[in-house]
């Protein structure tokens, strides 16, 4: 983003395309942004790099990211998020997105619901039992585990364990924001 004449603000790293040209950010930055931290946090590496700020930004516009750097066993759904939230041409890119950090006591249940945004949840400590579909599968996950639950699914879920995880949504939950969801804001 532009902050004065010639003046750009932000980690270099993680700047979208739009931004590196110094022109007008918007949500879908912050989508590229969260598609360069997942990126590394699968690969275990940086995305976009350079001896300084603008080689950096170079590479941001010149480069394509390593595919090939992924974990061969990246579910493919997490694959196309991250193809879809890195995309250049950001009328290409996801649109809308939102991640939420959930700590989950032992014993804690989130009850059955679905929504229209996909879901992918991925397992950073604990364990969580989760129930997916009608009829419903059970999976145990444990951390380092990826679920994709599609959209208008219904699932439920009860923390084996304290248990911590970060769920990504798309399109952005916005019964969470208007407090229509039937789970969380229950009158």
């Amino acid at each position: 983003m532009m902050t004065g004449i010639g003046t750009l603000l932000g980690t270099a790293g993680y700047m979208s395309p739009e931004q590196a040209r110094g022109r007008t950010a918007d949500k879908r930055s912050d989508v590229w942004a969260f598609g360069c931290v997942l990126y590394e946090m699968l690969a275990g590496k940086r995305l976009f790099h350079g001896e300084d700020a603008s080689d950096t930004l170079a590479n941001v516009l010149k480069s394509d990211p390593d595919w090939s750097a992924l974990p061969a066993d990246t579910p493919a759904a997490i694959r196309t998020l991250l193809q879809s939230c890195l995309m250049k041409d950001r009328r290409h890119r996801v649109a809308d997105i939102s991640t939420a950090l959930f700590v989950l006591d032992k014993g804690a249940v989130v009850p059955t619901h679905s929504h229209v945004s996909e879901q992918i949840t991925w397992i950073l400590e604990g364990t969580m039992r989760l129930w997916v579909g009608q009829p419903e599968q059970e999976m145990l996950l444990t951390p380092g585990s990826f679920v994709v639950i599609p959209p208008d699914v219904p699932h439920r879920a009860e923390a084996v364990e304290r248990t911590v995880d970060i769920d990504v949504f798309s399109p952005i939950r916005q019964d969470w924001l208007d407090g229509t969801d039937t789970y969380f804001h229950r009158k």
